[in-house]
Parts: C-alpha cells; structure tokens; sequence
C-alpha cells in the first residue's frame, strides 16, 4: 500500500481512539475531536474508504478493515512511543509532548524510529544499575545546568556513564 498523508493518518488514529471509548465512531464525533467540519470528515473518510481501510454505510457508524486497524495500531504505538520518549527521556511537558508526538509521528525515518525505540528498550533494561539513573541526572540537569558527575583525569564519577563503562573492561 503506498503511503497516506499526514491528515489520513490523525483520522486513522481519533478513530482507532474513539473506538475504543465509545465502541463505534460517527462522522460527528470525529468532527468534533479533530475540531473539523462535518463535510471534511466526509471527504477524508471517502478517502480512506477508497484505501481500504474503513468501511460505513451510509450514516453509519465508522469501522475498521483489518489492514485500517493494524496501520492505526502502528500509528498509535509510534505515537505513545514519541510521546513516552519526550517525557520520560527528555522531560518534556506532557502537552508539548503529545503536540510533538502529533508532528514527528508522521515525518520520521522507519530507520529512525527503529532505533529509537530500541534506545528505550535499552535504557528501560539497563538505565538504572546502581545509582540514580542517567534520566534523573539528566532531569537534574535540565533544571540546574549543573551535573553531579565530576571527571578526573579522564575518568567520571557517575557510574552508568559511557566512559565509565569502557574503564571497566
């Protein structure tokens, strides 16, 4: 399948979302929650309709083929994935992280993402051994400009630092 815009996408994903509120989806509601025109829903809808990925009877409710409801899954975990990385890694406020999450989901590399993810995986497996983990550090960064890691010729104080871990081999 080639690929949908940006705007198919956030539809993809409002319906995948009110869908598991409310159980079905009405082009009002999705009106409502994009905060669009009942007549744009309509257009997108036949637009995606046209791909494969929704099916509706006239005035009806809103449902998913397989393929539409495995390619909103994707889009919704790409989109908790950004959205946990800016502020759980970043400390990023958690409404400009969702604004964030919104934009970056549609435009990052496959690669990218890939990688991102397994940088979470990562840190979330082995951030903490001993001590206060890098994230806290780095939060306390953020807020001081001041780290607690001090370095003496060549070698660093914090124990999960990059550095730190290539002296131990």
């Amino acid at each position: 399948m080639e690929p949908i815009s940006a705007s198919l996408e956030n539809y993809l994903e409002c319906i995948y979302f009110l869908h598991e509120k409310n159980k079905f989806v009405r082009v009002a509601d999705l009106a409502q929650s994009l905060k669009v025109k009942r007549p744009s829903v309509v257009k997108s809808l036949t637009k995606l309709k046209a791909k494969g990925l929704v099916v509706q009877e006239p005035y009806g409710h809103v449902e998913f083929t397989s393929q539409g409801k495995g390619l909103a899954e994707k889009i919704t975990k790409k989109h908790r994935i950004l959205k946990s990385f800016l502020t759980q890694i970043l400390s990023v406020d958690e409404r400009i992280a969702e604004e964030d999450a919104c934009r970056i989901e549609h435009v990052i590399n496959p690669q990218t993402f890939k990688n991102l993810t397994k940088f979470i995986e990562f840190m979330g497996l082995h951030g903490s051994r001993t001590g206060p983990p890098w994230p806290h550090k780095f939060k306390e960064y953020l807020t001081t400009g001041k780290t607690t890691c001090r370095r003496k010729k060549g070698k660093s104080s914090c124990p999960d630092s990059p550095k730190s871990r290539r002296e131990v081999k």
